[in-house]
């Protein structure tokens, strides 16, 4: 019986003293716009193992949070984005994905706007293309954040 207790006690000793691996700091800004809308995104991204991403940005057009995943298979990224309502205005939830080529940078891709037939409405082609990050792009507080500069043009939410 004390071997016993000395054996559970070594175990739970030895796991008490293994820790989670350490996570490295996300990767980025990664910018995208998605022609033929004029929105930008910005995206962070953490590798989660295998080839898998998770990420997290916001729509610099609007302003509205997203979240996106990322799985590599060759020479292909995949990515599959949400954009929730913006915080202000008359913007609504998208979702999309896209092919991307890691060769590139930029590949075709598909979006569907949530209760409106604006924007990407019940599905609209696109294609996500890198630019160059915006001035105020990062996550820093810095007054540039909330004045970037946006494109005229069609938004995917529908709000214009």
């Amino acid at each position: 019986m004390n071997k016993l207790l000395v054996i559970v006690g070594m175990i739970v000793g030895l796991l008490g003293g293994v820790g989670t691996p350490a996570n490295a700091a996300p990767i980025g800004p990664f910018c995208f716009s998605p022609p033929p809308f004029t929105d930008q995104f910005v995206f962070f991204f953490d590798s989660n193992g295998g080839n898998q991403f998770i990420g997290t940005g916001r729509n610099l057009t609007t302003g509205a949070a997203m979240s996106g995943t990322v799985f590599v298979t060759g020479t292909t990224a995949v990515l599959s984005f949400v954009s929730s309502i913006p915080p202000t205005g008359a913007g609504h939830t998208f979702t999309g994905s896209s092919s991307i080529s890691t060769l590139s940078g930029s590949g075709p891709g598909r979006c569907e706007a949530v209760n409106t037939a604006s924007g990407c409405g019940t599905g609209s082609s696109f294609t996500l293309t890198p630019i160059a990050c915006p001035q105020g792009a990062s996550s820093d507080p810095s007054p540039q954040a909330e004045h970037v500069h946006q494109p005229d043009g069609p938004l995917m939410d529908g709000s214009r």
